[in-house]
């Protein structure tokens, strides 16, 4: 009914059931934290070893007498600051009242992927550029003329790039790269094809996981990277919980709508936790 499409929990809802569909946030995030302020100062590793090793946090033999080795979890030079992300969706009187509930409700869920979409490139951005407290991805440039040249040898020179105790579990990349993937002799396990066709699961190259996420027209995220990930030191997901709405009814225009939005931001937990290869 009319009156129930102009209900805000109905517009709420709707965004928030496409969003958390079409969501690919658990292949980049290890954990989120809700927080009540607009500024967090996140917290990361710091092996003392020295500036810029890559080597992983770790025991070390000692003299008796001599003093521990310290791996430091301590707080970012750098404050991050929460961002508001949000859509107003305006919908005619005349929309509500021709169209049926069910069908309103399937273009709610649809502006609410692209929600999903846009909020997993600003999660791919701390992962390529870093957080603003200089912990931006390590990467390898292959200079490749086409993304098919990509061999086998090539992605298992991101895989090695992890010191030991981290351990890359997910891969991703452009539907162009992930095609190209496909494509690598290697890979062409003879149950992929059925296992693609029964369930929709892709190839696991080297025994990570395998997510497309394609890359918007500009931005740091580009068509060409292939992204390695270890789940277990990745980003933290700082959001302000559960969304704020507000509806808007414009009677003489003949017009409802209805605006959502939250506060979010991405730190990174580990600098080590990511690597990615520039393919072309």
């Amino acid at each position: 009914s009319m009156s129930a499409a102009l209900f805000p929990d109905f517009f709420a809802g709707e965004l928030f059931a496409g969003r958390i569909a079409a969501s690919k946030l658990d292949a980049l995030v290890t954990a989120s934290q809700v927080i009540n302020t607009q500024t967090n100062t996140a917290t990361h590793i710091e092996d003392t070893k020295g500036a810029g090793s890559t080597s992983a946090p770790s025991m070390s033999k000692i003299a008796e007498g001599a003093g521990l080795p310290v791996v430091e979890i301590k707080t970012q030079d750098h404050s991050i600051k929460l961002s508001k992300f949000g859509v107003m969706v305006e919908v005619s009187f005349d929309t509500i009242k021709f169209q049926t509930l069910d069908l309103l409700a399937r273009f709610l869920q649809r502006i609410g992927r692209q929600m999903a979409v846009d909020e997993g490139h600003e999660a791919l951005k701390v992962i390529i550029s870093g957080d603003g407290n200089s912990n931006s991805a390590g990467s390898t440039a292959l200079s490749k003329t086409n993304l098919t040249d990509i061999a086998y040898g090539n992605v298992v020179t991101g895989w090695q790039k992890f010191p030991d105790g981290y351990e890359p579990d997910t891969l991703v990349g452009d539907v162009g790269v992930v095609a190209a993937l496909l494509q690598v002799t290697e890979f062409k396990d003879p149950l992929a094809g059925f296992r693609w066709q029964a369930t929709g699961e892709m190839i696991s190259p080297l025994g990570m996981r395998l997510v497309r996420f394609d890359a918007p027209a500009s931005g740091t995220y580009k068509n060409d990277y292939l992204v390695y990930i270890d789940s277990g030191a990745s980003l933290i997901h700082l959001t302000s919980g559960v969304p704020d709405t507000d509806a808007d009814k414009l009677v003489r225009r003949q017009i409802a709508g209805q605006g959502i939005w939250l506060w979010e931001a991405f730190t990174k937990m580990d600098a080590k936790g990511h690597y990615y290869l520039d393919i072309q």
